[in-house]
């Protein structure tokens, strides 16, 4: 599937597209790492820059890219596909005491940041996440690994290789099945 998408401020150099469901796909360009997400006709921009930038290799999970609380809303929207503040804040008291106004703040601000969806529903709203983990977790490491091989590709790929193969040797067959598939693609 290609999409071809034309802004002359930006000059969008697409590289990747992926169809999210009928109406919604997420395109990735090559300037200013961000992914551009249409959605029936209406854009909205999801920047992983601020992730990337604050990306913590010592932390597990998805803390590594997201705040703690961030990461603990995500993962219960994700499970709940959809939730209100109230529901979220309630879920999260199981295990933390915080207010429901920080709750209240953090969804905001995924909201913000396109990871999450709200819409109006009496007094409150219904939040539902705008991408799937699997999806988020995706695009991360693309950023991640695109970032290290622009400026330490070789290093990045012998350090790739040597990790994929520790304590499992049978990966170095399954890389170089997948090397000679793509160079069977390639000629094709």
């Amino acid at each position: 599937m290609t999409i071809v998408v034309g802004d002359s401020k930006l000059n969008l150099v697409l590289i990747k597209v992926v169809k999210i469901n009928s109406n919604n796909y997420i395109v990735r360009r090559r300037t200013k790492h961000a992914y551009y997400v249409f959605c029936e006709g209406s854009e909205y921009r999801m920047f992983l820059s601020k992730f990337i930038s604050d990306f913590k290799p010592h932390k597990l999970g998805l803390k590594k890219v997201l705040g703690d609380l961030e990461a603990d809303v995500m993962k219960i929207m994700w499970q709940k596909e959809k939730a209100t503040v109230r529901e979220v804040h309630e879920h999260l008291l199981l295990h933390r005491e915080l207010a429901y106004t920080t709750v209240m703040t953090i969804m905001s601000r995924l909201a913000d940041k396109k990871l999450l969806e709200k819409e109006p529903k009496g007094n409150a709203f219904v939040y539902s996440p705008a991408v799937s983990e699997a999806q988020f977790a995706s695009m991360v490491a693309g950023e991640v690994l695109d970032g290290l091989m622009e400026d330490f590709a070789e290093p990045a790929l012998s350090h790739m290789v040597d990790r994929l193969t520790e304590g499992n040797p049978a990966r170095l067959d399954e890389l170089e099945k997948r090397i000679k598939e793509l160079r069977t693609k390639g000629d094709g």
